[in-house]
């Protein structure tokens, strides 16, 4: 498959991590983390689970243990490196270093990504890193990862995950990527539990579809479906998780089935189903621009050719993730995330929309006029919410009185809603450090990327 972005372009070892620091320092620079709200429960339980007094004597431990058994290492090294802080003075430290987990996540998973890129898509280095950029400016990935929060663990896991999924299906799979199936398995359901209803059934269909033109009895053809290495695979890691949330249930809880949520209210309720794709506070369509060039798939013969069979896999797979995350929680009050800057539970969902965005500008000569140019002004208003969503956040969310539900239906909790303040208002939190940040690194960037270009045969070098 020919790549739109500079295909026979390769990069040195030394300039990859160069790039990489880069791209990690831009994360780690671009925002300062913090715990509040459900995180704040999640480090308390953390706390107690090493021993240690929480702040809060009474918190509530309804959350899975997923980070705060992920967190002890980072945990420990604030600990040792406390020095001789005491009381809220260590409080802070401690919260500053276990807050930087979902950071820390998300680097390597730009990593696996710039590593995607070039397997799935074909990309040349340099396309695959300033497809990387690309998903990192327009995803939810930096504004969601500024918690003590679990949807980057189980989305990033489950993304892997699934392309996994799809290269043990089509190919003979090794043990290795056997082994990194399960444990994308075992962090998507174990993150969220609520996930395995989505995990399950689409890892079945996926196999299930490889045996369908197998010869023989259906016996004989569900048997062998049983049988195959992905599905053990994710089985094993689905059967470990629920083990985990099991166990956890029991000892804080007293019951293998009392989860905490058991007060929750969860009701079919079409309406939610609309709330969730078009309301203005939360809704995917206002906050994942990348969804309206989803038609483009399906209009453009050339584009559709031009995307692997693997691709197409990956792309019904990602449609069928958000169809059946709206399904389970729009049936819940809670639908919105509470007081959370954008729509929280969809994280995968902006995941594939960033991606589809990189195919596309990848693939844009393939495009007409008029698609190139809803591709490019998607593209940028994603990037423009996702930089708002770092610099304005919540910050008008005090204006909505009511029921968080209700809030979410109206233009407050928009990234739109600071254009109706004054100018200098708005100016002054576009324009924020965080903005700073990522337009100061693009420049850094392109001299990594660029810089010492030299011809070697057909192949461009950069050294």
């Amino acid at each position: 498959m020919t790549s739109g972005f500079k295909a026979g372009v390769i990069l040195t070892r030394r300039r990859k991590f160069l790039f990489i620091g880069m791209l990690f320092l831009a994360v780690l620079a671009s925002a300062k983390p913090g715990i509040n709200g459900d995180g704040l429960q999640r480090f308390y339980a953390l706390q107690k689970m090493l021993g240690d007094q929480p702040a809060q004597a009474v918190f509530d431990e309804k959350y899975d243990a997923s980070l705060p058994v992920l967190a002890v290492p980072l945990y420990g090294l604030a600990k040792a490196t406390a020095g001789p802080r005491h009381g809220p003075e260590l409080v802070r430290h401690l919260k500053g270093l276990v807050a930087q987990f979902n950071h820390l996540l998300l680097c390597g998973f730009l990593l696996w990504f710039f590593t995607f890129l070039k397997r799935r898509f074909g990309f040349a280095d340099d396309g695959a890193a300033v497809g990387t950029l690309v998903f990192l400016l327009t995803s939810f990935a930096l504004p969601h990862t500024r918690d003590f929060y679990s949807e980057m663990l189980w989305s990033g896991a489950a993304f892997i995950g699934f392309d996994l999924l799809v290269t043990a299906v089509r190919t003979e799979p090794s043990r290795r990527l056997l082994l990194g199936l399960g444990l994308a398995s075992f962090f998507a359901v174990w993150g969220s539990t609520v996930f395995a209803l989505v995990w399950v059934p689409l890892v079945a269909l996926a196999t299930l579809a490889s045996v369908r033109k197998r010869r023989g009895s259906v016996g004989s053809r569900l048997a062998a479906w049983v049988r195959r290495p992905a599905n053990l695979a994710a089985a094993a890691g689905v059967i470990l998780a629920v083990a985990a949330y099991f166990i956890e249930n029991q000892i804080e809880r007293g019951s293998i089935l009392a989860n905490g949520y058991e007060a929750e209210t969860w009701r079919f309720a079409p309406i939610t189903f609309w709330y969730i794709f078009a309301s203005p506070g939360k809704g995917l369509l206002w906050f994942i621009p990348a969804l309206w060039c989803v038609p483009i798939l399906f209009r453009n013969p050339r584009l559709k050719a031009a995307a692997t069979p693997e691709v197409r896999t990956l792309a019904a797979i990602s449609a069928a993730v958000t169809l059946l995350l709206t399904a389970i929680y729009g049936s819940w009050w809670a639908w919105g995330g509470a007081v959370y800057w954008g729509p929280r539970f969809f994280l995968y969902t902006s995941f594939a929309g960033s991606t589809l965005l990189v195919f596309l500008l990848a693939h844009r000569s393939l495009l007409t006029r008029w698609e190139r140019g809803l591709v490019y002004l998607c593209a940028a208003l994603s990037a423009f919410i996702v930089l708002s969503g770092m610099s304005i956040g919540q910050h008008y969310y005090d204006g909505c009185r009511g029921v968080a539900g209700n809030c979410h239906l109206t233009f407050i909790e928009s990234p739109y809603y600071v254009f109706g303040r004054p100018k200098a208002e708005w100016l002054a939190l576009v324009l924020s450090r965080y903005v700073v940040v990522l337009v100061l690194a693009a420049p850094l960037f392109w001299v990594i990327l660029r810089r010492g270009e030299r011809r070697h045969g057909n192949e461009v070098v950069v050294s």
